[in-house]
């Protein structure tokens, strides 16, 4: 349903849905790809699970710090889609494009060159160190990949065409789920490649990813797709304003992101066990916040689509309603991820893992008021 035409709250609902449920497939699916890697490298053992989830968080910092971009420019985007303004698209997703490339590069470099001083940085386990450093090292051109993705993604979300991201993404899951089974296991004559078999079938399914977005990008032609002029020709004042409006919504995600991985970082001190058992527990919260993050994107397309068409009342009443709902998305995200718990003991987890899980998520309710927090956040602009 068009955001423009709706009228009654059913209509709100209708259009979050229609935006916010493939945005929650889309990064469930992501989810379940990193799951996958969990329940298989489960097999190895605990020095497979942390040498993985610790290089995760490697990538997981570069990665909410790329969607921190996304999420600012995706408040552009959405407000130039209203105004049916291509050519400001265009120059907003170049500045995407630009700042998530940059980024990578600079996480790609560090990922080559000094892979082992980024394991220690969350482990002091030398076992760890030693293949959590070959699977990093092999992971690095995710970044690249990822940068690309994610302009791709974030502007045919904001441009209604969210079915094409989720799509990619459940295309990516199937290819992922192949080359685990194939090269962790050596199965069907592939060679045993283990926790390093994983990291490179995740590079292969970030590919596929970006082929299909980008394949229908340049195939079907969207509102997203231009000139290459108009993503590299930015007006000066252009960028001024991304940064003087976008960059509270960027150092939100690298406060965020600095303060998690200062979280993982402390947790090197409490052994191997520990850890693998926080990958379990980070898993699940991730699993949990998709119905957050697809809330929040639906939230954040039709505010900036209202806006930018200049229908303020309607906005004002959407975001009254929004505001409410999240209170509910936000307890549905709580109990998924409670009552998913006990089907980690099929992992591999030890006892003493499963334990500290269930101890861990004791507090978890209190995640129930982060999507209205990450909603307004977005929103406010």
């Amino acid at each position: 349903m068009d955001i423009l035409r709706a009228e009654t709250r059913m209509d709100y609902m209708k259009c979050a849905a229609a935006i916010g449920l493939p945005v929650v497939m889309q990064n469930m699916v992501s989810s379940i790809v990193n799951t996958l890697d969990v329940f298989m490298l489960g097999q190895l053992g605990e020095v497979a699970i942390t040498a993985s989830a610790m290089g995760n968080q490697w990538f997981l910092l570069y990665l909410v710090l790329a969607n921190g971009i996304a999420s600012a420019s995706a408040m552009f985007l959405s407000q130039f889609w209203g105004k049916r303004d291509f050519v400001h698209i265009h120059n907003y997703m170049g500045i995407l494009l630009v700042g998530t490339t940059a980024l990578a590069l600079v996480f790609m470099a560090i990922s080559i060159t000094v892979p082992e001083r980024v394991i220690r940085l969350y482990s002091m386990d030398e076992a760890v160190i030693w293949e959590g450093t070959g699977y990093i090292r092999i992971l690095s051109i995710c970044f690249l990949l990822y940068a690309l993705n994610c302009t791709c993604a974030t502007a045919l979300r904001s441009v209604g065409e969210t079915r094409v991201p989720m799509i990619a993404s459940v295309v990516s899951l199937l290819c992922n789920t192949a080359g685990n089974c194939l090269l962790i296991f050596g199965l069907a004559g592939f060679p045993r490649m283990g926790i390093q078999g994983a990291a490179v079938s995740t590079v292969f399914a970030r590919m596929v990813e970006l082929s299909v977005s980008l394949g229908y990008i340049l195939i079907r032609k969207p509102a997203v797709y231009g000139p290459v002029k108009e993503y590299i020709r930015v007006p000066k004042e252009m960028t001024a304003r991304f940064f003087r409006y976008g960059s509270l919504v960027i150092l939100g995600e690298v406060v965020y992101a600095v303060g998690n991985n200062l979280y993982n970082v402390a947790y090197k001190y409490t052994g191997t066990q520990a850890q693998a058992s926080l990958q379990i527990i980070g898993t699940l919260q991730g699993i949990a916040l998709l119905f957050c993050g697809g809330f929040g994107t639906a939230a954040a397309v039709m505010l900036g689509t209202l806006l930018g068409t200049g229908a303020f009342g309607k906005a004002k009443r959407c975001s009254q309603l929004l505001t409410t709902v999240s209170v509910l998305v936000g307890a549905a995200a709580a109990t998924t991820c409670t009552v998913s718990l006990p089907i980690w003991s099929a992992s591999g987890a030890s006892g003493c893992q499963r334990s500290f899980s269930r101890r861990w998520y004791s507090g978890f309710p209190s995640m129930w008021s982060m999507p209205w927090r990450h909603w307004k956040r977005r929103g406010s602009f």
